[in-house]
Protein backbone atom coordinates (compact mmCIF):
# COMPACT_ATOMS: atom_id res chain seq x y z
CA UNK A 1 0.00 0.00 0.00
CA UNK A 2 2.94 2.34 0.41
CA UNK A 3 3.77 2.20 -3.28
CA UNK A 4 0.63 4.37 -4.36
CA UNK A 5 2.02 7.92 -3.50
CA UNK A 6 5.38 6.88 -5.22
CA UNK A 7 3.80 6.06 -8.20
CA UNK A 8 1.45 8.85 -8.35
CA UNK A 9 4.98 11.16 -7.67
CA UNK A 10 6.30 9.34 -10.63
CA UNK A 11 3.34 9.74 -12.85
CA UNK A 12 3.08 13.57 -11.81
CA UNK A 13 6.80 13.84 -12.20
CA UNK A 14 6.25 12.32 -16.18
CA UNK A 15 3.85 14.76 -17.00
CA UNK A 16 5.34 17.76 -15.87
CA UNK A 17 8.45 16.57 -18.06
CA UNK A 18 6.23 15.85 -21.03
CA UNK A 19 4.78 19.44 -20.20
CA UNK A 20 7.76 21.10 -20.02
CA UNK A 21 9.38 19.51 -23.43
CA UNK A 22 5.86 20.19 -24.98
CA UNK A 23 6.25 24.11 -24.23
CA UNK A 24 9.95 24.21 -25.15
CA UNK A 25 8.52 22.79 -28.65
CA UNK A 26 6.07 25.30 -28.95
CA UNK A 27 7.83 28.16 -28.26
CA UNK A 28 10.91 27.23 -30.26
CA UNK A 29 8.02 26.17 -33.00
CA UNK A 30 5.67 29.49 -33.07
CA UNK A 31 7.78 32.40 -30.91
CA UNK A 32 11.91 31.83 -31.49
CA UNK A 33 13.43 33.69 -34.10
CA UNK A 34 14.26 31.38 -37.28
CA UNK A 35 17.69 30.75 -37.42
CA UNK A 36 19.47 32.11 -40.41
CA UNK A 37 19.04 29.63 -43.35
CA UNK A 38 22.23 27.88 -45.24
CA UNK A 39 22.91 26.12 -48.51
CA UNK A 40 22.43 27.58 -51.75
CA UNK A 41 18.81 29.60 -50.77
CA UNK A 42 20.19 31.58 -47.40
CA UNK A 43 23.29 32.65 -49.57
CA UNK A 44 23.07 36.71 -50.40
CA UNK A 45 24.29 38.23 -53.46
CA UNK A 46 26.62 40.65 -52.76
CA UNK A 47 25.04 43.49 -54.42
CA UNK A 48 22.22 43.01 -52.27
CA UNK A 49 23.37 42.30 -49.40
CA UNK A 50 26.05 45.58 -49.51
CA UNK A 51 22.04 47.89 -50.16
CA UNK A 52 20.12 46.17 -46.82
CA UNK A 53 23.07 47.33 -44.91
CA UNK A 54 22.90 50.88 -46.46
CA UNK A 55 19.47 50.82 -45.73
CA UNK A 56 20.17 50.26 -42.03
CA UNK A 57 22.57 52.90 -42.39
CA UNK A 58 20.22 55.72 -43.22
CA UNK A 59 17.39 54.69 -40.70
CA UNK A 60 20.31 55.19 -37.94
CA UNK A 61 21.19 58.34 -39.33
CA UNK A 62 17.40 59.56 -39.13
CA UNK A 63 17.28 58.15 -35.74
CA UNK A 64 20.60 59.78 -34.82
CA UNK A 65 19.42 63.34 -35.85
CA UNK A 66 16.71 63.43 -33.34
CA UNK A 67 13.69 64.20 -35.33
CA UNK A 68 11.61 64.79 -31.62
CA UNK A 69 9.36 61.75 -31.96
CA UNK A 70 11.85 59.38 -29.06
CA UNK A 71 8.97 59.51 -26.56
CA UNK A 72 5.91 58.59 -28.15
CA UNK A 73 8.31 56.09 -31.03
CA UNK A 74 6.27 56.77 -33.91
CA UNK A 75 6.44 54.66 -36.97
CA UNK A 76 4.54 53.94 -40.16
CA UNK A 77 2.75 51.03 -39.63
CA UNK A 78 1.10 48.22 -42.55
CA UNK A 79 -0.08 49.57 -45.56
CA UNK A 80 -3.66 50.79 -44.65
CA UNK A 81 -2.90 51.65 -41.56
CA UNK A 82 -1.89 55.44 -40.94
CA UNK A 83 1.28 56.52 -39.14
CA UNK A 84 1.52 55.64 -35.08
CA UNK A 85 2.51 56.41 -31.77
CA UNK A 86 3.69 54.38 -29.05
CA UNK A 87 2.71 55.73 -25.38
CA UNK A 88 4.74 54.58 -22.75
CA UNK A 89 3.47 51.98 -20.29
CA UNK A 90 0.49 52.95 -17.94
CA UNK A 91 0.42 52.07 -14.50
CA UNK A 92 -2.79 53.50 -12.67
CA UNK A 93 -4.24 52.68 -9.38
CA UNK A 94 -8.10 51.86 -10.17
CA UNK A 95 -11.06 53.22 -8.72
CA UNK A 96 -12.13 49.79 -7.02
CA UNK A 97 -13.84 50.31 -3.32
CA UNK A 98 -12.24 48.41 -0.50
CA UNK A 99 -9.08 47.18 -1.84
CA UNK A 100 -6.44 48.13 -4.21
CA UNK A 101 -7.01 46.92 -7.98
CA UNK A 102 -4.13 48.09 -10.25
CA UNK A 103 -3.43 48.57 -14.13
CA UNK A 104 -0.72 48.59 -16.70
CA UNK A 105 -2.21 49.23 -20.10
CA UNK A 106 0.35 49.70 -22.87
CA UNK A 107 -1.70 52.23 -25.97
CA UNK A 108 -0.31 52.75 -29.52
CA UNK A 109 -2.28 55.13 -31.55
CA UNK A 110 -3.45 54.95 -35.02
CA UNK A 111 -3.13 58.67 -36.65
CA UNK A 112 -4.61 60.14 -39.54
CA UNK A 113 -1.70 62.67 -40.40
CA UNK A 114 2.24 62.50 -40.06
CA UNK A 115 1.85 65.83 -38.37
CA UNK A 116 -0.51 64.42 -35.17
CA UNK A 117 2.66 62.26 -34.49
CA UNK A 118 4.35 65.08 -33.63
CA UNK A 119 1.62 66.94 -32.02
CA UNK A 120 1.67 64.29 -29.61
CA UNK A 121 5.12 64.59 -28.70
CA UNK A 122 4.66 67.92 -27.73
CA UNK A 123 1.67 67.32 -26.00
CA UNK A 124 2.75 64.26 -24.07
CA UNK A 125 2.04 65.53 -20.68
CA UNK A 126 -1.03 66.60 -21.51
CA UNK A 127 -1.77 63.09 -23.23
CA UNK A 128 -0.27 61.04 -20.60
CA UNK A 129 -2.47 62.95 -17.89
CA UNK A 130 -5.83 62.70 -19.93
CA UNK A 131 -5.44 58.86 -19.50
CA UNK A 132 -3.76 58.72 -15.90
CA UNK A 133 -7.56 60.34 -15.19
CA UNK A 134 -9.01 58.08 -17.50
CA UNK A 135 -7.72 54.85 -16.58
CA UNK A 136 -7.69 55.61 -12.50
CA UNK A 137 -11.31 56.35 -13.01
CA UNK A 138 -12.25 53.07 -13.77
CA UNK A 139 -13.16 50.07 -11.70
CA UNK A 140 -11.41 46.55 -12.51
CA UNK A 141 -15.34 45.35 -13.35
CA UNK A 142 -15.63 47.90 -16.28
CA UNK A 143 -11.94 46.91 -17.69
CA UNK A 144 -11.86 43.44 -17.56
CA UNK A 145 -14.73 42.91 -19.92
CA UNK A 146 -14.32 43.32 -23.55
CA UNK A 147 -17.49 45.95 -23.74
CA UNK A 148 -15.34 47.97 -21.17
CA UNK A 149 -11.99 48.04 -23.47
CA UNK A 150 -14.07 49.03 -26.34
CA UNK A 151 -15.96 52.00 -24.31
CA UNK A 152 -12.50 52.93 -22.76
CA UNK A 153 -10.92 52.43 -26.84
CA UNK A 154 -13.32 55.06 -27.96
CA UNK A 155 -13.20 57.54 -24.15
CA UNK A 156 -9.75 57.76 -25.33
CA UNK A 157 -10.21 58.87 -28.80
CA UNK A 158 -12.34 61.27 -27.79
CA UNK A 159 -10.39 62.71 -25.57
CA UNK A 160 -7.29 62.91 -27.92
CA UNK A 161 -8.98 64.37 -30.61
CA UNK A 162 -9.99 67.01 -28.15
CA UNK A 163 -6.51 67.80 -27.57
CA UNK A 164 -5.25 67.47 -30.90
CA UNK A 165 -5.34 70.80 -33.78
CA UNK A 166 -3.05 68.96 -36.95
CA UNK A 167 -4.84 65.42 -37.31
CA UNK A 168 -7.01 62.64 -35.17
CA UNK A 169 -6.68 59.67 -33.58
CA UNK A 170 -8.22 57.23 -35.91
CA UNK A 171 -7.51 53.94 -34.19
CA UNK A 172 -6.35 53.01 -30.12
CA UNK A 173 -4.94 49.57 -30.06
CA UNK A 174 -4.25 48.29 -26.31
CA UNK A 175 -0.77 46.06 -26.86
CA UNK A 176 -0.74 45.18 -23.20
CA UNK A 177 -3.60 44.99 -20.71
CA UNK A 178 -3.39 43.78 -17.50
CA UNK A 179 -5.79 44.50 -14.70
CA UNK A 180 -4.77 42.79 -10.89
Amino acid sequence: MKKKPVVLIGIAAAALLLLAGAGFFGYRAFFAAPKAESGAEGKKEPGKEKEAEKGKGEEKKGAEKGDGKEGAHTASAAPGMGPTASLEPFVVNLADPGRPRYAKIVVQLELDAEPAAGEIEGLKPKVRDSLIMLFSSKTSEEMITVGGKETLRNEIIRRLNALLTTGKVAEVYFTEFVVQ
